[in-house]
């Protein structure tokens, strides 16, 4: 069970190192948990003459997300069971106790997730029900360890260099700015700051200093658009081959068709498209098309894009596993070159704490 965006990349693997497994493994994509696609009544007769493998398993951390649940029903029902992720523990040592729910109720020991807290979690902050630090770490670690196996690379890479481009706004983007803050004064006179208003100012925010911004006619681009032009710049100013990150699919199209419109191959990964795997391979193997775009969202995880020597951050995630995992397409096991992260930041206060609050966690 995978992301649904790497469902390709996993029969493609199968195919190139176990043959004799054909047909006889299946991959489902996590989507199907929520969905309830995935056939619980086949695993159930089973009779634990089954493998179950998660990829990318932080995806089922939340033992109160249907999928989590789905995925426990179905793992009662296999002989073998494991947990596949590369990416770090973010949020504390409560993404543990679904994952290793899944592996095995007995390891931790607990039949809630609230005794699992209440143990290894220090409860503070509003009315006491915010984890503010953790406790019995040694122990926990006892419990994990035998059932846990870190693979460190073998192979040290060569390094990764960041760098932050400051990008001036447009004439237009300041007074969208300006016009934004000024309807948020308006619309929220005397009324609190929640929190979906808050998100939703941060979008429109975030859309407009991508340099576009949606309307009930379609979404329309800014014509001038500097951080688009400096991304065009980085582009344009080497031959190495380049991946590039952004928030919004609106974005991610805006970049392919100025690039394609420059005359620059530009790839794709886009989540549903049924070329996407044709699309990786395209860019790992052919020299025509230097460049590769995608969303934080569609391909942060999973993706092998070690061709690509320069990744460009053209907008920002508070995500910051979805951050990490993207720096990680070029800079993994398979990469023989010195690679360089690149953010583009826009010198305004909300693309500044965008970036604040990635870094702070």
């Amino acid at each position: 069970v995978c992301p649904n965006t790497l469902i390709d990349n996993w029969h493609e693997q199968i195919d190139r190192w176990r043959p004799e497994l054909k047909g006889k493994a299946s991959v489902y994509g996590v989507l199907s948990l929520s969905a309830g696609r995935l056939p619980i009544q086949l695993t159930q007769r089973a009779h634990k003459r089954l493998a179950v493998g998660v990829d990318e398993s932080q995806r089922i951390k939340n033992s109160a997300a249907k999928r989590s649940k789905v995925m426990n029903e179905i793992g009662k029902n296999a002989g073998f069971r494991y947990c596949l992720t590369g990416t770090n523990i973010t949020k504390g040592v409560e993404d543990l106790y679904s994952q290793y729910n899944f592996l095995d109720k007995t390891i931790l020991g607990y039949n809630s997730f609230y005794s699992f807290r209440n143990r290894y979690c220090t409860m503070g902050g509003f009315e006491n029900k915010q984890i503010v630090g953790y406790q019995n770490m040694a122990e926990l670690m006892q419990l994990v360890g035998p059932f846990t196996d870190v693979v460190l690379d073998p192979v040290k890479l060569p390094p990764q260099t960041p760098e932050v481009r400051h990008v001036e706004l447009s004439a237009i983007q300041k007074r969208l700015l300006s016009e934004l803050k000024s309807q948020m004064m308006t619309e929220m006179a005397g009324e609190k700051l929640t929190v979906d208003n808050a998100l939703a100012y941060y979008t429109r925010g975030a859309q407009i200093l991508g340099g576009f911004f949606p309307t009930e006619a379609g979404v329309v681009r800014l014509d001038d658009n500097h951080k688009l032009d400096e991304l065009v710049e980085i582009v344009q100013d080497t031959d190495k081959k380049i991946v590039i990150f952004c928030k919004f699919v609106a974005e991610a199209d805006m970049v392919q068709d100025t690039l394609h419109k420059k005359g620059i191959g530009c790839l794709r990964i886009k989540a549903k498209d049924p070329t996407l795997q044709q699309q990786v391979t395209a860019f790992q193997e052919n020299d025509e098309d230097q460049c590769i775009v995608t969303t934080y969202a569609s391909g942060a995880l999973g993706f092998t894009l070690t061709r690509g020597k320069i990744l460009v951050g053209y907008s920002g995630t508070f995500n910051f596993e979805e951050d990490v995992q993207a720096r990680k397409r070029i800079h993994r096991i398979g990469q023989e070159d010195q690679t360089k992260y690149i953010r583009l930041l826009s010198r305004s206060k909300l693309d500044h704490a965008i970036k604040a609050i990635a870094d702070k966690k």
